[in-house]
């Protein structure tokens, strides 16, 4: 999907296997060019292929809640870039094949993240800064090779735990009932990613 100055809504999206092979597209999935846009309730699976990202936003604001992102090849897998504004709500991205699960790279992007689990993304950092200083609330970072520390602002709100899939190597990323991403198991009450408990 290329989109360019618009404001489009996706929700309950399914996309597998999504890349494209031309450097004149960022976002091998989903890219946003001064759009406004809302995605709701996506998986991507296996998508991506360069440097600009599964999902790509450049100017405009990307609101994106409930995602999950699963070995993934972009890198980063989703690419914040130039100027406008990101929020990612509850957002869950695990096993990245190549690199950084999230780039804030150029500009003055505003970048949000909450309620959001980045794990075991072994090649590069979960959150990788080079101008911009987005800022991680109410997280869990665990696993994510070159660094586990975030870049930017962020809250003393960070969960530096395994979340505890239900079955990672299978692609279960439902939760398990000690799960510290569950809201009776942490101590602000909330749900962290996009999923719930799945499993005892």
């Amino acid at each position: 999907v290329n989109c360019r100055s618009a404001s489009p809504v996706y929700e309950n999206l399914l996309m597998v296997d999504c890349y494209i092979d031309n450097f004149e597209y960022a976002g091998d999935a989903l890219s946003f060019i001064d759009c406004d846009a809302l995605v709701d309730g996506a998986t991507f699976v296996r998508c991506g292929w360069g440097h600009f990202g599964s999902v790509h936003s450049e100017g405009g604001t990307l609101t994106m809640r409930d995602c999950v992102f699963v070995d993934d090849y972009s890198t980063p897998v989703i690419n914040a870039w130039g100027d406008g504004a990101m929020n990612l709500e509850n957002v869950t991205i695990v096993d990245a094949l190549y690199g950084h699960a999230i780039g804030v790279r150029w500009g003055t992007t505003t970048v949000d993240v909450s309620n959001s689990i980045i794990a075991f993304n072994t090649p590069g950092e979960g959150l990788y800064c080079h101008i911009s200083l987005p800022t991680t609330d109410l997280s869990c970072i665990h696993g994510n090779g070159e660094l586990n520390e975030l870049c930017g602002n962020y809250t003393t709100s960070i969960l530096y735990e395994d979340p505890l899939f239900c079955d990672l190597e299978g692609g279960d990323l439902t939760l398990a009932a000690d799960s510290p991403c569950l809201p009776a198991n942490n101590q602000w009450g909330v749900l962290i990613g996009a999923l719930g408990q799945g499993c005892e």
